[in-house]
């Protein structure tokens, strides 16, 4: 979780901490950011500023997350329909956790486009 240390006078010492789940947006954002190639520090300054846009966007709204699955779906039919090489049926279907006649249905409706 990310902390930080205000010096209050001589000896009190305050730490203040982002909410749970913008905290937990950070440390995820900040993951993948080194994942594409940035440093500790740059990874830290982006999410940081994710973070804060988010809560100035969405803070004090109730929102439920969606879970993106007509995208994922898409992504996923895509991927399938451009890995196909005419007889690879069984591979795509174990490769994306589908049964073959869902492969053959996202293919049959590739090609009806």
């Amino acid at each position: 979780m990310h902390g930080w240390v205000i010096e209050m006078g001589f000896s009190q010492r305050m730490e203040v901490r982002r909410h749970d789940l913008l905290a937990d947006v950070a440390d995820r954002t900040m993951q993948i950011l080194k994942r594409y190639g940035l440093n500790d520090s740059q990874a830290q300054e982006a999410a940081d500023s994710v973070v804060d846009d988010l809560a100035d966007n969405w803070g004090g709204q109730f929102i439920t997350v969606p879970k993106d699955m007509k995208y994922r779906n898409a992504k996923r039919r895509q991927a399938i329909v451009e890995a196909f090489d005419g007889s690879n049926h069984s591979e795509l279907a174990t490769q994306h956790g589908l049964s073959v006649n869902a492969v053959y249905k996202i293919l049959k409706a590739a090609q009806a486009k």
